[in-house]
């Protein structure tokens, strides 16, 4: 049985950020035993993954497209830009909390460790909300074109699809 290769690749492409966030989170902190570390390598592996397998299943062309992410792959100079300054970010947001562990510069609670994995689980359900909405909005409007006599309704519950209306049929 041969793997479908966009599959393929976005699991070796899972497991070598995984290793990537290993080392950028325990080398810099400079022990295995920080378990900040360890929980937010979960809730971020958990998420994406969710994420990742959710697009598989219902939005090829977007997982496709989220493949091949980055300032190489951007057309206008200016975007190029903006993506290389929102890796350059990500990486120092995901440097600075091992450093600062490992020198103790700035002791923080553990609730506050936890409130920040919580926001980063949730972070993921508008992304997933706004997909599936995306497939359900193609759905229904597929549907309405198919003759359909009944009414049909765009899902608003994506900020980023304009507010559709009740659609009477043709």
């Amino acid at each position: 049985m041969c793997m479908d290769p966009l599959y393929r690749r976005a699991i070796t492409q899972g497991v070598v950020g995984m290793a990537v966030f290993v080392a950028f989170i325990f080398v810099p902190a400079g022990t295995w035993h920080y378990w900040q570390g360890w929980l937010f390598i979960a809730v971020f592996s958990v998420s994406t993954i969710g994420f990742t397998v959710y697009l598989a299943l219902y939005d090829r062309p977007l997982l496709e497209r989220r493949m091949n992410a980055g300032p190489q792959h951007e057309k206008e100079s200016s975007q190029k830009i903006i993506v290389s300054l929102i890796i350059l970010a990500f990486l120092v947001f995901i440097l600075l909390p091992p450093l600062d562990y490992r020198f103790g510069l700035s002791p923080v609670p553990a609730y506050l460790s936890l409130v920040g994995d919580v926001a980063i689980a949730t972070s993921f359900r508008p992304l997933r909300v706004c997909a599936s909405s995306h497939v359900r909005r193609r759905a229904l409007a597929f549907h309405r074109h198919a003759a359909c006599t009944r009414l049909v309704a765009y899902d608003l519950s994506c900020p980023a699809h304009p507010a559709g209306a009740l659609l009477a049929p043709s």
